[in-house]
């Protein structure tokens, strides 16, 4: 039998871990959920489901699993005689494994969810994904403005409803993780590798990389940076904003590995 490939022992290592981890964050999301489900069926307030629940939650948890990998796993394996390149391999592949696992997960529970409040014929309404503004009220001060067009495109992301088109939503969900996982990575690896002055460059670089995202998808977040742009934003096709994601998460993998390549560990 062939022996598996030290980045693919890294990567399922990783994998295993965090999706451990990824568990007791589904299991508090679920009793809060649960929580919510009360309240709804008593006043009558609209809530999430379980799978846009996590749309914004669960971007939370991948960015600090993405610190975690540059100052918990990557000292570990290196010390470990793991090369950087192969510890670098291995991290993405379990980036890409955990990202595509939990909205399935979520997918599945939220799934669940409808089956049981249908079942129990609760009074339960949800909300769409249309339905939900990442943005607040509009700010009367420009020191409010000035931070919601820095806040706001961290939590403006694409988000699709599971019933109307599953496998969208599940994507959506999937590029959502995986770039807020390499963000949080490559902050990391910049103040690892840099200490703390420079590495503040790179939570600009980083905020530089969710607005441009923003701007391409065009919700709240384009209307904010419409005041300080010179140009309008415009939309692009669902087809090219996926695809340009993928270019923002190549391009944030390239950095890490430049960053990390030759990286000294710290004892």
């Amino acid at each position: 039998m062939k022996q598996r490939s030290v980045s693919a022992k890294i990567a399922i290592d990783m994998f295993a871990v965090q999706t451990g981890w990824a568990l007791w964050y589904l299991g508090i999301v679920t009793m809060i959920q649960i929580v919510r489900l009360i309240f709804s069926a008593k006043n009558g307030s609209r809530i999430e489901d379980f799978f846009l629940s996590t749309g914004q939650s669960a971007n939370i948890f991948m960015f600090v699993l993405g610190i975690l990998a540059v100052y918990a796993f990557m000292p570990a394996f290196i010390r470990n005689g793991v090369t950087r390149k192969e510890f670098f391999k291995g991290g993405i592949a379990a980036a890409a494994g955990l990202a595509l696992a939990l909205p399935l997960i979520a997918g599945v529970m939220a799934l669940a969810e409808r089956s049981l409040v249908r079942l129990a014929d609760l009074p339960v309404s949800y909300h769409s994904a249309d339905m939900i503004d990442s943005g607040g009220d509009s700010p009367s001060s420009w020191v409010g403005t000035l931070i919601r067009m820095i806040i706001v495109p961290v939590f403006d992301i694409p988000l699709a409803d599971l019933q109307e088109n599953g496998l969208l939503a599940i994507a959506l969900h999937a590029l959502n993780l995986a770039f807020f996982y390499l963000s949080g990575w490559l902050i990391g690896a910049g103040f690892y590798r840099y200490g703390g002055p420079a590495g503040l460059g790179f939570i600009v670089l980083a905020l530089f990389f969710f607005h441009l995202r923003a701007f391409l998808w065009k919700k709240e977040a384009a209307e904010s940076l419409k005041q300080w742009l010179p140009v309008d934003t415009f939309s692009i096709p669902l087809p090219g904003f996926i695809f340009a994601s993928l270019a923002l998460i190549f391009i944030m993998a390239w950095l890490i590995r430049l960053l990390t390549r030759r990286v000294a560990v710290k004892l």
